[in-house]
């Protein structure tokens, strides 16, 4: 082989060597600008990242103090509530004593009602006992507030304790008035068969003495458990009666009178049918 020929055979192995040696060149070129490529991206994921997390962050930041600010708001609300609703219970407590005290108390009027009713029936049988066993003036008066409880009674249902109370508390002290005093009256009453006017003298409510005008009859009458009775059968001097009227009427010659009595047990409807004397002054 010529050197001519081999200088050309160098040449060309040559050639190819640097064509290898170039694409070798070429493809770790390529092979760097892929790696920074790559790095590149990864640096601006990166940095979204840090952005992405720096905005949160911030935005935590912000919203921590509304969020605080409203937890703080929401715990005076709840003290707010558990206040009004500590308040509560202890004014329902009140409440529930104030309704057990008026319970009480309306058990305690109402069991007072039930005792004041059937005080008022035995104080009604009483008065309805007397009444039939009074001296005539006081007889009337008695009748007279009866006949106006009724009427009360009838016009205000509602009120008829109230009233029977009073009615009652009124003739008791009507009968307690003329059972302490020695009283004078004039009315008719039956003698023999007659009607006469007469005056009469009442020693409390239990004895009584009458006298005509005309001092042609004079009598005598007691309270028995029959009821008020004129006796016919006792003595009685008229003049007597009429000076124990002057001296009650004009309070002047004051001087013991002698009037006789009967004494009698009312539980027994016979009179013990002994005469005794009761002498009588005008205080």
């Amino acid at each position: 082989m010529s050197l001519i020929q081999l200088l050309q055979c160098l040449s060309k192995q040559l050639a190819g060597i640097t064509l290898i040696a170039l694409a070798v060149q070429c493809q770790v070129a390529n092979a760097q600008t892929s790696s920074i490529q790559e790095l590149q991206n990864l640096v601006q994921k990166w940095a979204s990242l840090e952005q992405q997390s720096t905005a949160l962050l911030t935005g935590w930041q912000q919203q921590e103090l509304l969020v605080r600010q409203r937890l703080k708001l929401l715990e005076e609300e709840k003290s707010q509530l558990l206040e009004i609703l500590a308040s509560s219970a202890q004014d329902t407590s009140g409440v529930e004593q104030r309704r057990l005290e008026l319970l009480a108390l309306q058990n305690t009027m109402e069991s007072d009602q039930v005792d004041l009713s059937r005080s008022l029936q035995r104080a009604s049988s009483t008065i309805l006992s007397l009444h039939e066993r009074l001296p005539p003036p006081l007889y009337s008066a008695w009748q007279e507030g009866m006949t106006a409880l009724d009427e009360a009674v009838a016009a205000e249902p509602d009120q008829a304790p109230n009233l029977r109370l009073q009615s009652i508390t009124s003739m008791l002290n009507q009968l307690e008035d003329f059972q302490l005093r020695i009283s004078v009256h004039e009315s008719p009453i039956n003698h023999e068969g007659r009607e006469i006017l007469v005056r009469q003298i009442y020693l409390g409510a239990s004895h009584g003495w009458y006298v005509s005008d005309d001092s042609s009859v004079a009598g005598y009458g007691h309270a028995d458990a029959n009821g008020w009775d004129w006796l016919n059968d006792v003595e009685v001097d008229a003049a007597t009666v009429k000076n124990a009227l002057s001296m009650l009427e004009n309070n002047n010659n004051i001087e013991l009178v002698t009037l006789p009595v009967r004494l009698t047990t009312l539980s027994n409807n016979n009179p013990d049918n002994r005469d005794s004397s009761q002498q009588l002054r005008d205080e």
